[in-house]
């Protein structure tokens, strides 16, 4: 099946709105590879891929590949086109489009390469969510792919509530917590292999060790079925590495990003709190943008309270999100994060848009500023 064999763990549909219409009907990125210090043009279809990588046990070894694109890729792609190619102040979708958007993102999150190496790194496995479900006749790859085919068979709300899947049920529960906002350039952004990155910010945890463990624990028993959480917690607040992740972005656009903010920042927003006082939760693009949906429910009047949201929730509730301009220093500024956690590979659009967001970066690596992973002095010099 050579038409199964090329795995994009970024999609090739989502690869076009950071690529060049050539006039062969091919669409063309520019690719930087950190590994071969080289940046090349490459086709779409020949870029941020692997052979065979979501094969799986079974007679049909392309299940995966195949559901991936049927289960989540086309019913987001509807959604992305009318995103990406209509022009407007804000973006309204209903809920099932809603739950579409989040299961995609979820899928992201575990479809991504650098993932396959780390599952099958042995290096702090009794950390890896696997050993809650994974069986003894599976591998760690085996396990991942089992986990992403537990997405795409279930709802998002199967996810969050019957799922058994640990890992899955907690990355559920994570995007769920969370609200969706839409980020506009007039630059552009870029596209690392992982398809997204997080802004995370350290926290001080003032509490004892034991104390944050414990509830950590219960937490964790409770909304994940879960054991191990507290020890985990308590050896991150010990060596005071704790962290809140501010949000995740997706670029799905070189002008056009979704992101799913922490639910933190909801009541931030709601309470009209000044998140700089608060100290842990800074952010500098939240702090400029931040709006949460206007929401639109179907059986509004049967609402009265938080919980009846959900008991009387309708595949056609409407969400109303304001698309937010975002200015050339804050595009440089997500960009420098999306460089930062590029595993190998960064693909963009235009060459000037992009060259100050790395101008940006390796003046970071120059500086021998903390946290820099990544070299990009060579794109620089190829200028």
């Amino acid at each position: 099946m050579p038409e199964y064999e090329n795995n994009h763990y970024v999609q090739n549909k989502l690869l076009k709105n950071f690529a060049v219409k050539a006039s062969n009907g091919k669409y063309k990125i520019q690719i930087i590879d950190l590994q071969k210090r080289s940046v090349e043009e490459h086709n779409t279809d020949s870029a941020f891929y692997e052979k065979n990588l979501y094969d799986v046990k079974g007679e049909d070894v392309k299940k995966l590949e195949k559901d991936l694109n049927e289960k989540i890729e086309k019913p987001f792609n509807i959604i992305l086109d009318r995103l990406v190619e209509e022009p407007y102040d804000t973006f309204t979708m209903v809920r099932s489009e809603l739950e579409t958007i989040k299961k995609y993102l979820l899928i992201q999150i575990y479809r991504n390469y650098r993932n396959s190496i780390s599952y099958s790194n042995t290096i702090n496995s009794n950390r890896k969510m696997s050993r809650f479900n994974i069986e003894e006749s599976e591998t760690e790859l085996d396990f991942w792919c089992r986990e992403m085919q537990t997405i795409l068979d279930n709802s998002f709300d199967d996810l969050l509530g019957k799922c058994d899947l640990v890992g899955v049920k907690q990355n559920a529960h994570e995007l769920h917590s969370g609200f969706l906002m839409f980020f506009n350039s007039s630059d552009e952004f870029v596209i690392n292999d992982l398809g997204s990155v997080t802004e995370r910010i350290p926290v001080n945890i003032t509490m004892p060790p034991e104390e944050y463990a414990k509830s950590n624990e219960e937490l964790g028993r409770k909304l994940f079925g879960g054991e191990g959480y507290g020890e985990i917690a308590k050896e991150r607040a010990e060596l005071k590495s704790e962290y809140i992740d501010n949000y995740i972005i997706f670029p799905v656009a070189n002008d056009m990003a979704i992101v799913v903010v922490s639910s933190i920042w909801k009541q931030i927003h709601i309470n009209k709190l000044n998140p700089n006082d608060l100290g842990l939760m800074y952010s500098p693009i939240l702090s400029k943008y931040l709006s949460i949906p206007e929401n639109k429910f179907m059986n509004q009047k049967l609402i009265k309270k938080p919980a009846d949201i959900l008991k009387y929730k309708s595949k056609n509730d409407k969400y109303i999100y304001r698309i937010h301009d975002i200015g050339t220093a804050k595009t440089i500024y997500i960009n420098n994060l999306l460089l930062n956690e590029a595993f190998r590979y960064v693909g963009y659009k235009t060459k000037e848009n992009i060259m100050p967001s790395i101008l940006e970066y390796t003046l970071k690596q120059y500086r021998q500023q903390e946290n820099v992973k990544n070299d990009f002095s060579f794109v620089v010099d190829k200028k």
